[in-house]
Formats: C-alpha cells, structure tokens, sequence
C-alpha cells in the first residue's frame, strides 16, 4: 500500500487482482481515510473496463464510508444501470483481512459524481455491482468540507433516478450540480468527436444520451424556477446559465456529428434505416443549421452572441411574469361574490388568506384570497357565475408584465430584434422562417390561418 496527504486526509492506495476477464489495465481501488488513518472515508475504483469479479483486501474500518465514486471505468451509459444494494461493515484488524467482491450477476447503480455510502444498502457484507462505468467524483476530508464539494455529495441534480428529485432539489445544488454535469458531458463530447463513426449506434445513441443528460438536470431547475421562485435559485441560475449555452452551442455546431449525420443521410446505410430514424437524422441535420454549424469566424462568434442573450431576455421575461402573477391578490369577503366555486378551491382559497395573515379564514365563513396562480385563476375561471369578478380576473391575468416596473415590452423588443438578425445570419428572411424550419407547418399555410381567423372574427 502507498500512503499519501490528500485534502487534508491520507489516501490509501492498494492494487485489485482481476479474477476473471482479461483487462487492459489492472483495476485500482483507492481509500481515502481520516487524519488517524482509523476510519475510511471514501472508496475509488480505478481503470475496471468489463464486468468482472473484483476482489480486493484491505486492512482498516470501513464503517465510517461516506463516499463510492468510481474513475476511468467505462463499460455502460448510465441510464441503463440501475441503483447497487451494498453494505461495509467493521473489519478485524487482521493483515489478510475479508474480502468485497464485485460479482457480475448484482446490480450496481453508476453515475458521473459521488454517491453518499449510505445509498447503497443491503443485508449482505459485500459490494455488489453488474458493470462499473466512467464516474469522476471529488475527494472527501472529514473535516469542514467546502460547500462546493459538499454539494455535489449527494446532489439530487446528478442522481440518475427514473424522476427528477424535485423535493430534494435546492438552490446550492444548481451551480455545482450543472458545472460537475457540464464537465462530464465535455469529456464525452470529446470522446465522441474523436472516435464518431456514420452508424446510428456510434453516433445517435450515444448523442442522445449528451442531450438528455443536460435536458433533465436542466429541466429539473427550471421547473422549479417556475414554481418554487427564490432570489437564491434566480441567482444560482443567473450564474450557471451562460455556461450551460457555451455548451449546447459547442454540441450544436460541432462539425464532426454534423459531417456524420451527412455521411449516414447520403450513404447507403440510409435505406437500412426506419422511418422514424430517417426521420432523426433528417431533425439533426435541420437543428445543426439552426444552431449555426454552417458559420464561421465572425459570423459565428455574433450568432453566439445573441444565443446568450436571448437566453438572459428569456429568463428575465418569465421572473416579469411570475413577479406579476404573484404581486395581483384578490380578497374576497362576501360569499356570493364567488359562488359556484367547488368546495376544495374555496379551501385552497381560505388557506391562502390564511397564509397572507388572515387569521380565522376557514373555507365555510372565509376571507378567500384569489390569485392569478393556474390553480387558483382557472377554478374561478371555470366555475365562478360572478361575470365581472371573471373579468376582472381575465384582464388582470392577459395584462401581466404589461406595465410599471415588470413591463415585458422593451424586453419583447430587444428579443424581436435579436431573432430577425440571427434568422439573416442564417440565410432566412426571417425569424418565422426559422421557427417553422422544424415543423410541418409552411409560412404561407400559417399566415393564410391567421388570415381566415382575422376575416372571420
């Protein structure tokens, strides 16, 4: 074993004997342990390419692990392994010591950052795993770990669950979360554009799993951007955003997927292809133009520009919009004022002014505070037979970010400008071209809609 300082801790390095398959590198298995070298905090497995059955021994306590990352282990995408169910106990100070295996007929959930040991639980005393993949991780000390790394242990943003872990989700997991999320798939990314081959398992599969992989993580923070605002969310996403664009414009206007996509749309392997895959390569081939492969030098670098910051006008007319949804407030006191109501909105209703610090609201008696939140605007909406109160609601509601402060105009400007001068960049006359370049729909059909719509109305 070699013994060395790491974080502050001591790094416990032993070598793994394979005991079936044949490896190209001899598997490493890391400790990382505290200051005593008494408890193991952390537990890396290095260079293991197949499934195989690991055995290794060590000779200190694992009960203390906090922490299993796995590095330099590809062997599947991470969505097609499920959680691992393991459990380390007390070990005898004795010099042979037990053994943990990895046997290949288990399961063992891997994924790019560090997992909390104690997801990994099971009645067995052994580490169990089906195949181990690519996992980059961060060292854990016992003692004051910084917050930045404190938030990738156990970030909900970088769990591959089959759902986004929304209740577990908080402002301090975005910014480390997207970062570490980022960093994996430019590695990936990388590894792609090097060995990209025309066929649709070396190159459509192992694409989708790039964009999927930002799609969740990121979907997952803007769906509660949407519903659980805070300063602190607005902030971490004002931070991360300009990155996570970087990096779907690197994905979007690399050249070699782009020249693949071509290759596998003029070769023959085209007519092998179904009509749904057809129909893939074909969207990829429009999405590239979209996002400006075809451009160069200037050209390209202002077309950037603007995808930056119609992403800021984005974000910045949405917060206008749930700013003024959230500042309108309807007190209702005379019941007849919203008759028709059901009974669970008017509930909903009473515990709302309740919350607003109307003490003795009850859905019976009230106070009932309205909003322009859907769950409460679409129950009046449907419901109430009070036709000014629905008024009132419909106007307030169409008119929000309409004026004063939160007023979206200027920002419905500036978006209009932007869009028409990356439509020219990109050879359209304009931005409805580009708009309707991914749908079935054709600008003549469109405006000859709006044309009947507007004669019949």
């Amino acid at each position: 074993m070699v013994l060395k300082k790491l974080l502050g801790s001591l790094h416990l390095t032993c070598q793994a004997e394979m005991l079936q398959g044949r490896m190209p590198k001899k598997p490493k298995i890391e400790f990382l342990c505290n200051k005593a070298s008494t408890t193991i905090l952390g537990l890396t497995v290095r260079n293991c390419s197949r499934t195989a059955e690991l055995t290794l021994t060590v000779l200190d306590n694992l009960a203390g692990v906090q922490v299993l990352q796995f590095v330099d282990c590809p062997f599947v995408p991470p969505s097609h392994v499920p959680y691992a169910l393991c459990s380390l106990g007390s070990l005898p100070e004795n010099p042979s010591g037990p053994e943990i295996s990895l046997r290949p007929a288990d399961h063992l959930r891997c994924d790019p950052i560090a997992f909390p040991f104690d997801l990994f639980t099971s009645s067995s005393n052994s580490l169990l795993a089906y195949s181990i993949i690519n996992m980059a991780s961060v060292a854990v000390s016992d003692m004051n770990i910084p917050e930045p790394d404190a938030c990738l242990v156990d970030n909900p943003l970088l769990a591959d669950s089959a759902f986004p872990r929304f209740e577990a989700v908080e402002a301090k997991h975005v910014v480390p979360g997207i970062r570490a999320i980022i960093k994996n798939l430019e590695e990936d990314l990388a590894k792609l554009e090097k060995n990209v081959k025309p066929t649709w398992s070396d190159l459509v599969e192992p694409l989708e799993r790039i964009v999927d992989r930002l799609t969740v993580a990121w979907g997952t923070v803007s769906h509660l951007k949407s519903v659980k605002d805070s300063s602190e969310l607005r902030t971490a996403v004002e931070t991360v955003q300009p990155e996570k664009v970087d990096f779907q414009l690197k994905l979007g206007q690399s050249k070699p997927i782009h020249e693949s996509f071509k290759a596998i749309r003029e070769g023959s392997l085209w007519g092998t292809l179904t009509e749904a895959q057809q129909r893939v390569v074909d969207g990829k081939l429009k999405e590239a133009r979209l996002n400006g492969v075809g451009l160069d030098g200037e050209a390209r670098a202002r077309f950037n520009e603007i995808r930056q910051e119609l992403e800021k006008l984005s974000t910045k007319f949405s917060e206008h919009v749930l700013d003024s949804t959230k500042k309108f407030e309807k007190l209702i006191t005379n019941r007849a004022d919203i008759a028709g109501l059901p009974a669970t909105a008017l509930g909903v209703a009473a515990q709302a002014a309740l919350t607003k610090g109307h003490e003795g609201a009850n859905t019976e008696d009230g106070p009932w505070l309205i909003t322009l939140d859907i769950p409460s605007y679409m129950h009046v909406m449907q419901h109430v037979r009070n036709r000014s109160l629905r008024e009132e609601l419909y106007r307030a509601y169409v008119t929000r970010a309409f004026a004063g402060e939160l007023d979206n105009t200027p920002i419905i400007n500036r978006i209009l400008e932007l869009r028409l001068e990356q439509a020219k960049l990109l050879g359209f006359n304009n931005y409805a071209e580009v708009s309707l370049a991914m749908k079935m729909a054709t600008l003549e059909k469109a405006e000859e809609l709006l044309e009947d719509l507007r004669s019949t109305s």
